[in-house]
C-alpha cells in the first residue's frame, strides 16, 4: 500500500507492506461433510489424507503455511501416528484401530480433529494343518480327496479380527 500525504506544497509518500500473519488453523479431510462436527471422522484404512487450512488476520486462506508441528494427544494403546505433509495437505498414518486425535500447531495457533479408526477386514491368512502359511502363489498338493486349511481374517494393520467371520 502507498500512503500519500499532502499539506499545501508539502508532499510525502510512505510505502506500507502488510504481511499475512497466521491467525487460525483447521484440520479437515477432503470432501468431509462433517468438518465442523465434534463427532470423530471414521477411517477404514491405515492412511487418511488431511487438509490443513490456515487463515490470516483478515480471514483469508493462506496458500503457504508456516512450519507446522503434528502430534497425537490421544491414541489407542500402542498407537503411533506418522504424518507426511506437503503444502496444505498431509497423509496421516495410523498403526492400530481405535480412537485418535490429531493436532497441528504453529506457535500458539493450533487445531485438532478426532478420528475413529475402525478395524476393516482386508485379507485372509491361510495355513495348512501343520501351520505352514499358504500364499496366493503357493502350490498346494492334496494327497487325498480333501485338505484341511486354517483361515484367519486380518485387518488393514495385519492384526487378526477380534471376531472371526464364518467362512464358507
Amino acid at each position: 500500500y502507498t500512503l500519500r500525504l499532502q499539506l499545501n506544497n508539502v508532499r510525502s509518500e510512505l510505502s506500507v507492506n502488510v504481511a499475512a500473519v497466521l491467525a487460525s488453523l483447521s484440520i479437515g479431510v477432503p470432501d468431509d461433510s462433517s468438518a465442523n462436527s465434534s463427532d470423530p471422522f471414521v477411517v477404514t484404512s491405515a492412511l487418511q489424507t488431511l487438509k490443513v487450512t490456515g487463515l490470516d488476520q483478515f480471514g483469508m486462506t493462506m496458500s503457504v503455511l508456516p512450519k507446522l508441528q503434528w502430534t497425537s494427544p490421544t491414541a489407542p494403546t500402542g498407537g503411533k501416528l506418522t504424518i507426511r505433509q506437503t503444502g496444505t495437505s498431509a497423509q496421516a498414518g495410523f498403526n492400530v484401530a481405535g480412537s485418535w486425535s490429531v493436532a497441528v500447531s504453529a506457535g500458539e495457533i493450533s487445531a485438532s480433529k478426532s478420528f475413529n479408526v475402525v478395524s476393516t477386514a482386508t485379507k485372509f491368512n491361510l495355513s495348512n494343518s501343520a501351520g505352514t502359511a499358504i500364499s496366493g502363489t503357493s502350490s498346494l498338493i492334496v494327497p487325498g480327496k480333501s485338505v484341511s486349511l486354517n483361515a484367519v481374517v486380518v485387518d488393514q494393520f495385519g492384526i487378526p479380527l477380534a471376531s472371526q467371520p464364518d467362512l464358507i
